[in-house]
């Protein structure tokens, strides 16, 4: 009789233990066989990691012709910012970026014109920067216009901000090259150029 009583507990008891030990297999079977994936690749780079050639662990300076669309000898289309030159963001190296656009190619004197710039810090770390815009044109023209400030790790500025540049009655017609530079203690980490043609 108390076996009776006992048995469907029994059963209960019995069933809830091969369903968790049924259940908990499960994931565990799941873990490892990530584990295991998760060491094959890592093996797998390794092993090709070993078998690349020394000479493409080489940073790499990047150029106005690694950016489609960026004209730092003066190729941008009316209005569009010239990409400046720059080289691979690493840690410790001090690295920038610039960008440049004029509204317009060609303008009458005496007029003037918008330079519209930007600039990034690409660094890790705090820059002193001067952006330095240069200007050179014929009949010895010639304008250098610096500013200083610090920016910090991965600070931007400009967002399109402008400069203006005035051409006078008595400045000659051509063209003119406007480059933006961005320095720190002489040496230049970015540079974006284009030209302007006065009529």
């Amino acid at each position: 009789m108390l076996l009776k009583k006992i048995f469907p507990f029994l059963v209960i008891v019995v069933w809830s233990v091969f369903l968790s030990s049924a259940l908990s297999a499960r994931p565990q079977d799941v873990a490892e066989a990530a584990r295991k994936a998760k060491a094959k690749k890592q093996q797998e780079q390794a092993e090709s990691a070993s078998t690349t050639p020394a000479a493409a662990s080489k940073p790499k300076t990047f150029t106005n012709d690694d950016f489609p669309g960026s004209g730092g000898g003066g190729g941008a289309k009316e209005g569009e910012p010239v990409i400046g030159s720059t080289e691979k963001p690493e840690k410790g190296k001090d690295t920038a970026i610039v960008t440049l656009a004029l509204p317009h190619s060609t303008i009458k004197h005496p007029g003037g014109t918008q330079v519209i710039w930007t600039f990034k810090n690409t660094s890790d770390h705090w820059l002193d920067i001067t952006l330095r815009l240069v200007i050179d044109g014929p009949c010895g023209y010639h304008a250098d216009h610096p500013f200083k400030f610090r920016i910090n790790e991965h600070g931007g500025g400009g967002d399109g901000k402008t400069f203006n540049q005035a051409f006078y009655s008595d400045t000659c017609p051509g063209d003119y090259r406007f480059e933006l530079r961005a320095e720190t203690f002489g040496r230049v980490l970015s540079s974006a150029s284009t030209t302007l043609k006065i009529q």
